[in-house]
């Protein structure tokens, strides 16, 4: 199996925005796997297992909500970064190959902030493509030349056998047919491009979705925009931006044209659509294929009749203009994607067209030719009919041109050259097909007798041949290790590893097939691809399969039917993974005229890739109509797959909900079992779980998946993502959907997917913040403590050891608490000196007063307080001690300080906490029987506490008589054992973060 290419793959992104969320969507050529961080709060970084150059013409950063930009941290491998709003909570998955981003609205109406590093706007980058060699001429007449002579008469033509017939181009391709004037409007300074010049840009971008025609005639780049009310103009950006931005405008009906200088030396290439529209002035040519007319409704032998269609997508409207070069009446036809474009000079008896980098423009030669657009794209036509021949006519005639003449000593048929792109020839392998198969076994076994060694050699090959071009793989390895051991000499030959090759893949011997196909001296025969990715296919490297794949389906022509049904039913496969619609269209169409020869397994095959196709070319009715039945179906395979893709299908589109899909899946997930398509049922089981936020169930389902698909890709992809969800889950806020119980268990069940980093400290820090928070103080300890032992130094180090210290004191386990804090100072030691703090110095000392003072040792712990001074939490740390101790007279200060401290105001009403402060000062003077201070403070606060609801209490505590049954000492004493006065300051350990700087 090959490794993945390692270059720079070009990357389409999109983006849409709802009220909910602003998305991106990553569309890449096969599943990749990624993982995500976020450096701050509000940026966001996305690092992929790929390499890719991503094209970002697609996305409308403006029009976002919650993306401020897309910054390119490096293409090798891809990472890119984020602005978010700060707050704002995301989620991120894989569908297929789809990687989808979601910024979630957040509540608190933040906005992203834009990003100050360079913003991606890399365009795709096209391959190279050869440039075409010059065609030498002869005196024959060309293929474009007998077109030209059909379309001008009208005379019927002698049909040839359909057998003979060779496919030619449409229409004849002349670049001098179209007329020229001999000079521009007026002279214009030049622009030169020079090789390996940055492309130039000139932008269109509207808050409408404008269409576009653009084409170059005479020197001058022309730009037909088709809402002409729409105040837009272009923009040009780049090395030649100064002399692009030199427009012209003319309004036209309904449209406004623009023109600028033309480009010598420039490819023009169309990026974007609807919004925004990129032209591209670079000198790589753009890779899509223009759009071919069709002939409709030609009748043979009349002179005139049909029409011609353009089958555009999304044409625009028909725009028309006088041409600037010929003073011609010119039809234009915009359009509002930019892959609708016909850029080939075309010469037709009506009409000329003009070659265009999108939509198409038309030149009539005549009048009367019109431009309609139909749901089928753009029609041209004529009253009388166009004077264009059909495809039989032109086959026709260009045939009758090629075929040899025989003469009286040229009796046998001309032998058919063999084509170079091809090696193996299995129509005349065949031998008569399988019917005569048995007999012509037997002729040619029993003429072998007596045969030297090449010979029988030769005898055996053809029955390897024979047997291969039926179909039958087994059969033929018999006879070529027969070839191999009579002739070892011939089983190094470039044909008879060919043979063998795809003798052993027709009997899924893939591994040995790939290596037999894979030699050099192979590679110049084109249709070997489609071979070798059939192996590769089998061998689940689908992306190398596409690689290898030729472009050109018409190899597989004149294959038996046994052997195309097989092939091409994976090249379909092949060509839909790679988006390659049109092609796998072609070959489903193949197939489908032998639907008599397939097999129960190929027809499931073969509707359930053209539900594929319907899919991918958005018709979704037809989709789940071919594949609903697939579902009760006798094959088990495609029942399985189609279940599973009709499953993902409706969820997406919002026809059921995730508890339906689950029900289908879990019903999969036991009718199909043993390879990866288990494996990819229980994937897309476990995502589905965690849309429902079910995330035990999921990394369960999602864990067998991995056991029995380990050591493959896709067990790979499921071990990344698992460890990525539960990443996501312990570090944003989902965390707080589960129970403490259940977040601690599914932690301990899962304890492999912690990564051994930042985040994994952070995934434990988090829970144990979570248990704290529930009273769950014993566990998170434990998980502190192991951080602080096993995994944490330096600051963090210090920040945990604070924290379970104070975790250590709400659970009354002083004796741990002083030994986190030996840990803590340890690593306080260690920091630079802009670190060591007094805050923190403070922190541990009021957390080791507490812890000693818990001890039984009240007086050293408030001797440790004399030399931290006086602050609030000091003050309230000493009144703790005292009163703990029932040293009163130190309590009643230290609780004067408090007081002070809070500023109380007399003016308004006291809250609880306050009242409840003033009281205990109260109390602490009572068992003080320090009676001046206590009769003060009724003085000053009685009236303030007779609005609250311990009015009473403080009255009676407070009373110069005081009331046996309430305020004697045994009473007061119970009221002190529920006070803690330091607990809210541990209470902070409940929320605070352990990386929190100061």
């Amino acid at each position: 199996m090959l490794a993945p290419p390692s270059f720079a793959q070009s990357l389409s992104i999109r983006s849409s925005e709802t009220a909910d969320y602003s998305r991106l969507v990553l569309a890449w050529p096969q599943r990749t796997n990624f993982e995500l961080q976020k450096p701050s709060e509000d940026r966001l970084t996305l690092t992929f297992s790929a390499n890719a150059s991503p094209d970002t013409s697609s996305v409308n950063v403006e029009a976002l909500r919650n993306i401020g930009g897309i910054a390119v941290e490096t293409e090798t491998p891809l990472s890119i970064t984020l602005s978010i709003p700060t707050g704002a909570e995301h989620r991120a998955r894989s569908i297929g190959n789809r990687t989808i981003i979601d910024i979630l609205t957040p509540e608190n109406g933040a906005t992203p902030k834009p990003l100050t590093g360079p913003i991606s706007a890399t365009q795709p980058k096209p391959e190279p493509q050869q440039q075409p060699q010059p065609q030498t001429q002869t005196q024959t007449q060309s293929e474009p030349e007998a077109e030209q002579e059909q379309e001008t008469s009208s005379s019927p033509q002698e049909e040839p056998p359909a057998e003979t017939r060779a496919a030619v181009p449409i229409e004849q391709v002349e670049e001098n047919a179209i007329p020229q004037k001999q000079e521009d409007e007026r002279p214009l300074a030049g622009i030169m491009r020079k090789p390996g010049d940055e492309p130039d840009l000139i932008s269109f971008s509207s808050s409408r979705s404008i269409g576009l025609a653009v084409f170059e005639r005479g020197e001058r780049l022309y730009m037909v925009n088709d809402q002409g009310e729409i105040l837009t103009s272009p923009q040009a950006s780049g090395p030649n931006a100064a002399l692009l931005s030199n427009f012209e405008t003319q309004d036209l009906q309904g449209a406004k044209l623009f023109k600028t200088p033309r480009m010598q030396g420039a490819e023009i290439r169309t990026q974007g659509g609807g919004l925004l529209w990129k032209i591209i002035l670079t000198d790589k040519p753009r890779q899509d294929t223009a759009t071919e007319p069709k002939r409709n409704n030609v009748i043979e032998g009349q002179g005139r009749s049909g029409s011609l269609l353009w089958p555009f997508f999304e044409p625009g409207k028909v725009v028309e203009m006088t041409d600037p070069v010929t003073g011609f009446p010119m039809k234009i036809v915009t359009t509002k994607i930019p892959r609708d474009f016909d850029n080939k000079p075309r010469h037709f008896v009506d009409f000329d067209v003009i070659p265009a980098a999108a939509g198409l423009v038309i030149m009539p030669r005549r009048d009367g030719v019109n431009l309609s657009i139909t749901d089928e794209g753009v029609v041209v036509t004529h009253p009388e009919g166009l004077a264009i021949s059909s495809e039989t006519q032109i086959k026709t005639k260009l045939i009758r041109k090629q075929k040899p003449k025989k003469t009286a000593k040229t009796k046998a048929k001309p032998k058919t050259l063999k084509d170079p792109k091809k090696i193996y020839d299995f129509k005349n392998w065949q031998l008569g097909g399988e019917k005569a198969l048995r007999d012509n076994q037997t002729i040619i076994l029993a003429s072998l007798n007596g045969l030297p060694d090449s010979a029988r050699s030769e005898g055996l090959m053809s029955l390897a041949k024979m047997f291969l071009s039926n179909g039958m793989g087994a059969e033929a390895l018999g006879f070529l290790r027969m070839v191999e051991n009579s002739a070892p000499e011939i089983s190094k030959t470039p044909e008879f590893l060919a043979i063998r090759g795809a003798a052993r893949a027709l009997d899924m011997k893939t591994s040995e097939a790939f290596k037999d196909l894979s030699i050099t001296s192979l590679n110049r025969f084109e249709e070997i691809g489609f071979w070798r990715a059939f192996a590769l296919a089998d061998l689940g490297d689908w992306q190398q399969a596409i690689a290898e794949m030729p472009k050109d389906p018409s190899l597989l022509d004149d294959y038996p039917e046994t052997i195309f049904n097989k092939i091409a039913l994976v090249a379909a496969e092949i060509a839909l993974r790679d988006g390659n619609v049109g092609m796998a269209d072609k070959l489903l169409m193949d197939i489908q005229r032998n639907e008599e020869s397939l097999r129960d397994k190929q027809k499931a095959a073969l509707a359930y890739f053209k539900g594929e196709a319907a899919r991918q070319d958005g018709d979704l009715v037809r989709t789940v109509e071919l594949w609903r039945p697939l579902i009760t179906g006798a094959d088990d395979l495609y029942r399985a797959r189609a279940g599973l893709a009709l499953t993902r299908l409706l969820v997406d589109t919002g026809q059921i909900k995730h508890n339906e899909a689950i029900d289908n899946l879990e019903r999969l997930r036991y009718s199909w079992r043993g390879d990866d398509l288990e494996g990819q049922i229980s994937y897309w089981l476990g995502w589905t779980y965690f849309e429902q936020r079910d995330y035990v169930k999921g990394l369960n389902v999602l864990r067998e998946a991995a056991s029995f698909t380990a050591g493959t890709k896709l067990g790979s992809r499921i071990t990344s993502e698992m460890r990525q969800v539960f990443i996501n889950l312990y570090t944003g806020n989902d965390i707080n959907r589960l129970s403490p119980l259940d977040a601690v268990a599914l932690y301990d069940q899962f304890t492999e997917l912690v990564p051994a980093d930042e985040r994994g400290n952070q995934i434990v820090e988090n829970l144990a913040d979570r248990l704290v928070k529930v009273d769950l103080l014993a566990r998170a300890s434990e998980l502190l403590n192991y951080q602080l032992t096993h995994r944490l130094s330096g600051l963090e180090a210090y920040n945990v050891g604070t924290k379970l210290a104070a975790v250590y004191l709400l659970d009354e386990r002083p004796d741990a608490a002083i030994t986190a804090l030996d840990k803590a100072q340890g690593a306080y030691d260690t920091l630079s000196q802009d670190q060591k703090t007094a805050d923190k110095m403070q922190t541990m000392a009021l957390l080791r007063a507490r812890a000693i003072s818990r001890q039984g040792r009240p007086d050293q712990a408030i001797a440790m307080l004399e030399a931290l001074g006086a602050t609030p939490s000091v003050n309230r740390l000493r009144a703790d001690i005292a009163w703990s101790a029932g040293y009163w007279d130190d309590a009643a200060a230290a609780l004067q300080d408090v007081i002070l401290d809070e500023n109380i105001s007399l003016t308004r009403p006291l809250n609880n906490d306050r009242s409840t402060l003033i009281l205990n000062r109260a109390i602490a003077l009572n068992l003080a029987s320090d009676r001046i201070s206590l009769a003060n403070m009724r003085e000053k606060y009685s009236d303030a506490m007779a609005q609250t609801e311990k009015a009473r209490i403080f009255d009676v505590i407070t009373r110069p008589r005081q009331n046996r049954g309430l305020a004697d000492r045994d009473t007061l004493l119970d009221i002190v054992s529920e006070v803690d006065l330091f607990s809210d300051f541990l209470e902070n350990y409940r929320t605070v973060t352990s990386n929190e700087e100061e």
